[in-house]
């Protein structure tokens, strides 16, 4: 005895043909929400990696996304290269006697001959004289957040959890846009 499914893919298509702006609708709903969740994904495994110093909100400022649209079905995350001062990622960096000693991805490091300044504008930042004299100083900046988003790692979890989360969206916009057309 043998059993044989074979389903009507040619109401399916019929289906599909009658109704192809609702398909577009669902994949756009699906990408744009997509793009959102990823992206607060993306700014907590940043967070975890650079440390406890910046707020996710301060993260997710440096993550910029592209919506989809009915022309373009594509969205898209990209990374701020803008560098982060040492005391956004460590705002508990201490003054020492041979310079500054900060903690960063987990490690603790130091900069020689650095002192932490207030500018008169309130900004507070890690400084290093570029000679002898009291000026020019310039500022020390630890990574970017782009330089922690395109670590290999960290781009490799962000894609598996945006494939899993594109398909299951996916599916719950097609089965809300079928069940508004047909009522």
């Amino acid at each position: 005895m043998q059993l044989n499914v074979s389903p009507d893919i040619k109401a399916v298509f019929k289906l599909l043909d009658a109704c192809p702006c609702t398909v577009s609708k669902a994949t756009v709903r699906a990408l744009n929400k997509t793009s959102t969740s990823v992206r607060a994904m993306a700014a907590r495994e940043i967070k975890k990696d650079i440390g406890s110093g910046i707020t996710i909100g301060e993260i997710k400022k440096g993550l910029t996304y592209t919506r989809a649209s009915f022309n373009h079905l594509s969205a898209s995350i990209t990374a701020s290269a803008k560098r982060l001062s040492l005391l956004r990622i460590d705002p508990t960096a201490k003054q020492t006697s041979t310079g500054v000693n900060y903690r960063t991805q987990g490690q603790s490091k130091a900069i020689a001959h650095a002192f932490i300044a207030t500018m008169k504008t309130g900004y507070k930042g890690v400084f290093v004289r570029k000679g002898k004299e009291r000026l020019p100083i310039s500022e020390k900046y630890g990574v970017s957040i782009w330089k922690v988003f395109v670590n290999p790692t960290v781009m490799a979890t962000l894609q598996t959890a945006a494939k899993i989360r594109f398909n299951t969206v996916l599916s719950q916009e097609l089965k809300f846009a079928f069940s508004q057309s047909f009522q």
